[in-house]
């Protein structure tokens, strides 16, 4: 799975930014419980919480934007006509969906 980062990400020691906004990072270790890591600018495996993903992150495909929406969240919209055909279940994280963003309140 590819991210785009919508946010710059800073260490929080010297400040030292680690993303890159609209830069594309690809998620290398998803075997923590409530984190994901990516290969940050520097090359260093960078860990995110999974709820902050949204904060940070979306992802592109074939031109549309989308936002990862969290559990629970994700619930309201697996109601809307469009869910079916639109939105994307991320495997990496339990009952959550990239949505197109234009759905995204």
């Amino acid at each position: 799975m590819k991210l785009v980062a919508i946010n710059r990400c800073c260490m929080e020691d010297d400040g030292h930014p680690t993303l890159t906004i609209g830069k594309e990072y690809e998620v290398i270790d998803v075997s923590r419980v409530d984190e994901i890591g990516v290969k940050d600018d520097d090359g260093h495996l960078h860990y995110f919480y999974k709820k902050d993903i949204p904060e940070f992150f979306t992802t592109e495909e074939e031109n549309n934007t989308y936002t990862l929406v969290l559990w629970p969240e994700s619930q309201e919209y697996m109601e809307k006509e469009w869910f079916q055909e639109e939105a994307h279940l991320c495997i990496d994280i339990d009952a959550s969906y990239f949505i197109p963003t234009k759905y995204v309140k």
